[in-house]
């Protein structure tokens, strides 16, 4: 006749290897011992099955000493771990007995004990992980990720995680998107047992309806519908991500499995994404490919996409061949053909092709349209705005604002002269539409210096500044490493020194002025450096100003 649970545990809680913490005695008992002293009226198998499941139990809470154990011996190594061992014991010899609060484990617990159990479980899964004797725990979570690729020129666009509050989150921004949830899946779509399948990771079956998770989630976060605002390219499955991760008290080691889903934007899709980024602009984040690779953008901001690092590798060249979202169709973008905004609004617009004669352009532009014009061509390059909240700056060139009247009047008397140049999307979005790398600034905006000597050394490029109430329009200066040769032909044209007599030939310097100069300068939005008026070496100047 066997006895209650109840009754064998309190046995047992007083069958431990003595200890005293005042007399420092560490005793140990010999596992049969306990065995017989429990055998009083118990059948053999209830207590080898007992003494079995509280010796591993102690065993992984690393209470008992591992010597002694391998002898067929309990001591415990420490009082300390003698006196868990009897208030486990005694916890579990009392029916309905708690060491908790009965509702501590809730589908809603407080904050307190949210952190609680994040700590406790993140606790519990780091030791399972570095002291498992063959190194390889396995997770006991597993999610099925589906991220929106959302690319626009390039940047990738990145949503706040669930956990960006928490100043020990490993990134505060993710791709949009998110978790498999099983309502994603139509029943009828499920297999047999899904339930449980899905929680022990049994199968991929949650991957085909990634889609639909995608479809959800986008609606969430973005405000996009499939039906209009996008549609998805091909699919990319991540390798096996593995991971102590988990937003709120769900910190365990976590199998992700990730699918990437480039998005394509429709016109009116990339009109609502605009909405959500001027409405919610703090859960967004723009980085380009490389600040992925670290993890981090130039605003400081975190991204957690390790598994996208881990799968691509440094530089990310396998999500950069993923195509972009919004096809880049301009007004203007005719190859070389450029357009040169000028310093005030009596000035010409010019057009044309570099080192040809430019088609001038005699607007009439009003002070505050030239500024607006300024604005949108600055904002066309990417280069910073600084001191307005007129104007929300959006990707590709795009503005909101709530009076577009003088914009839509400059884009009338730029129509008015056969200059297309204004693209105006409902009643609140404009964009100087022009291939950015064809808009320049007049050369009087910006100024150089020279530092080195003539053996090396660099050219330095900035703006003056440019103020209105609409912002302040400034290019900080950018530094040029140069060799003998150009270094030599800037002092000269710069009144510092003569040029030796085996200088280079006109033709071939400006070949050699573009290669080190010309990607930096077109950046910045500088036609060009070095006027060639003739091959006299006494005619030919720097079109930029001394600074």
């Amino acid at each position: 006749m066997g006895i209650t649970l109840d009754t064998l545990l309190s046995r047992l809680a007083n069958l431990l290897p003595p200890m005293l913490a005042e007399d420092d005695v560490l005793q140990g008992t010999p596992r049969n011992d306990i065995a017989a002293a429990l055998r009083d009226g118990v059948p053999l198998e209830q207590v080898n099955a007992a003494l079995a499941v509280v010796e591993r139990l102690f065993c992984t809470l690393a209470l008992l000493h591992v010597g002694n154990l391998a002898q067929g011996i309990w001591r415990f190594n420490s009082y300390a771990a003698w006196l868990v061992a009897r208030s486990i014991l005694e916890s579990m010899a009392t029916n309905g007995q708690t060491v908790v609060d009965p509702g501590y484990w809730s589908e809603h617990p407080t904050d307190v004990e949210l952190e609680e159990q994040r700590v406790l479980l993140k606790r519990l899964e780091q030791g399972r992980v570095e002291h498992h004797p063959f190194n390889a725990a396995k997770p006991i979570r597993f999610v099925y990720v589906a991220w929106a690729v959302i690319r626009i020129e390039d940047r990738f666009l990145l949503f706040a995680r669930e956990d960006r509050v928490r100043s020990d989150a490993r990134g505060h921004f993710g791709f949009p998107g998110g978790r498999f949830k099983l309502s994603d899946a139509p029943y009828p779509a499920r297999p047999a047992d899904a339930e449980r399948h899905f929680a022990y990771g049994v199968g991929n079956w949650p991957m085909k309806h990634l889609n639909r998770t995608l479809y959800r989630e986008l609606r969430e976060e973005l405000d996009l519908s499939e039906r209009d605002h996008y549609s998805l390219g091909s699919a990319v499955d991540l390798d096996p991500y593995c991971k102590i991760e988990g937003a709120r008290n769900h910190h365990t080691l976590t199998e992700y499995r990730l699918r990437l889903y480039p998005l394509a934007l429709t016109n009116l899709g990339v009109v609502k994404l605009f909405e959500r980024l001027e409405q919610k602009p703090h859960l967004f984040a723009w980085f380009t490919a490389e600040e992925l690779s670290i993890e981090r953008n130039v605003s400081g901001q975190r991204a957690f996409v390790t598994a996208l690092v881990d799968h691509f590798g440094p530089g990310l060249k396998g999500l950069l061949a993923m195509p972009k979202s919004v096809a880049e169709n301009y007004l203007q973008s005719t190859p070389h053909i450029g357009f040169d905004i000028p310093l005030t609004p009596s000035q010409p617009i010019t057009s044309g092709r570099s080192g040809k004669g430019l088609q001038k352009f005699n607007v009439g532009l009003s002070f505050l349209e030239h500024r607006w014009l300024w604005i949108l061509a600055w904002h066309n390059k990417s280069l910073p705005i600084t001191g307005t909240d007129r104007v929300v700056f959006l990707p590709l060139g795009w503005v909101a604002l709530d009076d577009l009247s003088v914009v839509i009047s400059l884009q009338e008397k730029l129509v008015a002269k056969g200059l297309s140049l204004i693209e105006i999307d409902g009643s609140r979005y404009a964009r100087l539409s022009v291939n950015p790398r064809m808009v320049y600034f007049d050369t009087d905006f910006f100024r150089y210096r020279l530092q080195g000597n003539s053996l090396k050394g660099q050219l330095e490029l900035f703006s003056i500044d440019l103020d209105s109430e609409l912002g302040s329009l400034r290019h900080e200066l950018v530094s040029i490493d140069l060799g003998a040769t150009l270094i030599a032909e800037l002092r000269h044209l710069d009144g510092i020194e003569l040029l030796p007599d085996n200088a280079q030939g006109t033709d071939n310097l400006r070949r050699m002025f573009d290669e080190a100069v010309g990607e930096v300068s077109k950046n910045m939005g500088i036609r060009q450096l070095i006027s060639y008026v003739d091959k006299a070496r006494q005619h030919r100047r720097l079109l930029v100003s001394k600074g």
